[in-house]
């Protein structure tokens, strides 16, 4: 395993969510939108912008949305690029995007020993 050199939170901006749990602060603070909301760049400039020769090594990228963070049509396509440029990449979720969980699998292996989930669901 390459040494860690920083971690990088992206907070994406989905405020949409397919589950309506009681005791989550997204619905309780008013977050709950139903908005997938879109990135202010491309995700292949943020991949140009965000390689180990740019950030001083390898990096672990938290990506985690106000609402469900796979029900964005540009994560999974994120998380490759973050992945292409050699960091770690956790995705919070719930857990219940089958497809995109699906599109996940399909990584190269390399891409997956580095992939991991943080399943915010508490059923």
């Amino acid at each position: 395993m390459a040494k860690i050199k920083r971690l990088i939170n992206f907070g994406l901006p989905v405020t949409a969510c397919n589950m309506r749990c009681s005791y989550c602060y997204v619905s309780q603070v008013g977050w709950n939108t139903g908005e997938l909301g879109k990135l202010d760049y491309p995700p292949e400039h943020i991949q140009k912008c965000l390689t180990q020769e740019r950030l001083g090594g390898v990096c672990h990228i938290n990506m985690c949305g106000s609402g469900e963070t796979l029900l964005a049509p540009y994560t999974v396509d994120l998380a490759r690029r973050m992945l292409e440029n050699g960091h770690y990449v956790t995705i919070v979720t719930n857990g219940t995007i089958t497809k995109r969980i699906k599109e996940l699998c399909d990584f190269p292996r390399e891409y997956k020993e580095r992939l991991f989930f943080k399943f915010s669901l508490h059923y």
